[in-house]
């Protein structure tokens, strides 16, 4: 290519001044490209075994050092949801309690209907010898329900898994 540029160069007639500086410039450019690329082809095979050993300590310290930057973000993006599940814990806690009470409520209704002919029958009576407040357990607020309602309570999604 250099030859064929450089007959060019000295065997056309030059009438005009651009096309023979558009043609050095391009000469200029190829000599400049080919002498980048046999400088680049010339240190890549010089590279000792000590430099590619260093070039790959260097590439698996930098890998660690995004890894563990990467692991801290992560840590304080756990912190972050944590902190915002601490803080709308009582919010759920109440809507559960609310739920609860509703449901304790409607139950007394209807064991009211039901036992209102059982003579000393007290609706509402603990079955418990306490004053403390005793969570009831599933069944005992699913009792009157349908039992599909207390199926969904019991298992909720695990019957689909």
């Amino acid at each position: 290519m250099h030859t064929v540029l450089t007959h060019i160069l000295h065997c056309c007639p030059m009438e005009s001044v651009v096309f023979s500086l558009l043609i050095r410039k391009l000469l200029f450019f190829y000599l400049r490209f080919q002498f980048q690329l046999l400088l680049l082809i010339y240190l890549l095979l010089s590279i000792l075994g000590y430099t590619m050993f260093a070039i790959g300590i260097g590439t698996i310290l930098f890998g660690y050092w995004r890894l563990f930057k990467w692991n801290r973000e992560r840590r304080r993006l756990q912190i972050e949801d944590l902190e915002a599940r601490v803080a709308l814990l009582p919010l759920l806690q109440a809507e559960s309690d609310r739920r609860l009470l509703r449901m304790l409520r409607e139950n007394l209704e209807e064991e009211a209907k039901i036992m209102k002919d059982v003579p000393g029958w007290k609706v509402g009576e603990s079955v418990f010898h306490t004053d403390r407040w005793v969570p009831p357990i599933s069944d005992e607020l699913y009792n009157l329900r349908p039992n599909e309602e207390h199926v969904h309570e019991k298992f909720g999604f695990q019957m689909y898994v």
